[in-house]
């Protein structure tokens, strides 16, 4: 049977009309369909298949083969691999590039691997009572995905569902509760509420999902090192699938797996390679690839621990929350107004990567990017992410502000974590703005976005009606630089070719210290260096440095004697 491809455009979009004329020449043997998204219907049709997927923003072309999703896809990178073994017969794309549905991409015929083991789940209990667009939400939505578990979802927007979430807590025994932070999980007898994203996702969920055999590499961009993992892989008859992180679904997908090997990992090399129960990064290229070529790629016991694999029997820590009793029941029909709405979404059972591993003393890294900003969109923004020493930053900020977009890159500049509130698509969030704002100054009529709360341990600041660039240098630079101090790690900005970063390299892996090297052929990293070197020598102008420069808890080392500072620097780390 022909492949079924459905093919939805935009007219004018130069990447639909280069797609459309690529795949036209090559479409004899496809039950091709387009689908002109100026159309409502063909509008609302690809929306509903995005929606099931929980991917609320993508950009056109949009592919469906067989079912199986292709968006924000290198147009070159697709044709070459996921459209070429769609027309020679392979199936319907083995290597979703940039697919928005990272839970369950299709094998390639070519490849023999087992059937996944179903995880052994009693899903008629799970219960997420969530909220429609919010952050934390989607992320445990796509991690049960992952672990094959269809969860019954109950948005509590609805009050009935919401008044029904308030019921299961307090049969839980949970009182005293006046606020909690989506989500909250019913999961195998026990309830989860104001969890760690992190420590939930990787305690509870990761432990659940079944083993996928295969090849996984999630990628940025094209590159020598992608196409050689990709062309080893091939040789040996494995058809790897491809993952490009421009796609935000794929993007925490990778990230779930990164955190499942390292929760502390914040600076990764690119790609990310999981090779049936194990996840590599950071690693060393020409071994991984020797050991894809070895024929064998399932078989990775034999892997050098500098590619960070170990065997891992992780079993599932359950946080602090009450335990349901066995015999709980849903409240009855009355208290809930005709019970929950609730919704089965649209995943894949025994689908899913494996769970990941453990890591070495030396990580490589090409960009200094922090971690994204969250987005919360609850009344009470109770999520800002934790910085060194305590420090919470809260946003509030309208689309299309300039001026919020400025700041947000400031912070971020700086290696800072936020937690940005949109006050226009959520009036929930502009109601609690309002309210801080009146806590701290209710004379306050008229403010220009956006709005600036600051929680230190010692206090609370809240920052409104400012100038742009006296905000940036007097308040978020002096915290970027508190940052930096409070740094409890090491990083090695080298640059290829030196002869004193190797031996300062070297030195550190003797001394038994765990590091993260940056290449400053990468722009952003060289800027990163920048940022700590003048935060270190402040007022000097004219800086120039000599290779390597090293920044370990919270101190800058440059243009330092090589011996002095192995043998006196390197042991005080």
């Amino acid at each position: 049977m022909a492949p079924k491809v459905e093919f939805f455009n935009k007219p004018g979009c130069p990447r639909s009309a280069e797609l459309k004329k690529r795949i036209i020449m090559d479409s004899d043997n496809v039950d091709l369909s387009f689908y002109n998204l100026d159309d409502e219907a063909n509008k609302q049709k690809l929306s509903n298949i995005m929606a099931k997927r929980g991917v609320a923003k993508f950009s056109t072309p949009v592919v469906v083969i067989d079912g199986q999703v292709h968006a924000d896809f290198d147009i070159s990178l697709w044709v070459d691999n996921v459209w070429a073994d769609v027309i020679s017969g392979g199936g319907s794309g083995g290597m979703p590039a940039g697919g928005v549905a990272p839970l369950a991409p299709v094998a390639s015929s070519t490849v023999a691997s087992p059937a996944p083991v179903v995880a052994a789940v009693d899903t008629t209990s799970i219960k997420v009572f969530a909220k429609r667009n919010c952050g934390r939400s989607a992320e445990v939505l796509e991690a049960l995905g992952e672990a094959g578990i269809a969860a019954n979802v109950y948005y509590t927007e609805e009050s009935a569902n919401a008044a029904a979430m308030w019921k299961v807590l307090e049969s839980a025994g949970v009182k005293g509760l006046d606020t909690v932070t989506l989500p909250v999980v019913q999961l195998q007898g026990r309830l989860h509420y104001n969890f760690d994203l992190d420590d939930f996702i990787v305690d509870v969920i990761s432990p659940l999902r079944p083993v996928k055999r295969g090849i996984q590499v999630f990628f940025q961009s094209q590159n020598n090192l992608l196409e050689r993992i990709v062309k080893a892989a091939r040789e040996t008859g494995v058809q790897p699938e491809l993952y490009k992180v421009d796609n935000e679904a794929n993007k925490r997908a990778m990230w779930r797996r990164v955190r499942e090997k390292d929760r502390k990992l914040r600076e990764i090399s690119m790609p990310v390679v999981v090779i049936d129960s194990s996840c590599f990064v950071n690693f060393d290229p020409d071994t991984l690839i020797a050991r894809i070529s070895s024929g064998n790629p399932q078989n990775t016991s034999a892997l050098p621990p500098a590619l960070g694999y170990k065997n891992t029997t992780a079993q599932p820590h359950l946080l602090p929350a009450a335990g349901l009793p066995s015999d709980h029941t849903p409240p009855p029909a009355a208290a809930r107004g005709g019970g929950p709405v609730g919704t089965t979404p649209d995943y894949p059972l025994g689908s899913g990567a494996p769970a990941a591993v453990a890591g070495g003393s030396e990580a490589m890294a090409p960009a200094m990017v922090p971690a994204p900003a969250q987005h919360s969109t609850t009344a009470t923004p109770m999520e800002a992410p934790i910085n060194p020493g305590g420090l919470q930053v809260e946003m509030f900020i309208k689309e299309s502000c300039g001026k919020c977009q400025a700041v947000m890159e400031a912070f971020a500049d700086r290696g800072i974590k936020v937690g940005v509130y949109d006050v226009g698509r959520h009036p929930s969030n502009r109601e609690h703005m309002w309210a801080s704002l009146s806590k701290h100054n209710s004379s306050i009529q008229q403010i220009e976005m956006p709005v600036v709360k600051i929680i230190r341990p010692e206090r609370k600041d809240m920052y409104v009606n400012f100038p742009l660039d006296r905000f940036i240098r007097e308040v978020i630079g002096p915290l970027g630089q508190t940052i930096y101090e409070q740094e409890q790690d090491v990083k090695v900005f080298t640059k290829d070719g030196c002869t004193r970063c190797d031996a300062v390299r070297g030195a550190l892996r003797n001394a038994g210290l765990q590091f993260t090297v940056f290449r400053t052929e990468e722009p952003v990293n060289e800027e990163g260096m920048w940022r700590r070197v003048r935060s270190a020598f402040p007022g000097q102008q004219s800086l120039k440095v000599s290779m390597p420069v090293v920044s370990a808890r919270g101190k800058v080392y440059a243009n330092f004697e090589l011996e002095d500072f192995i043998r006196n620097d390197i042991p005080k780390m």
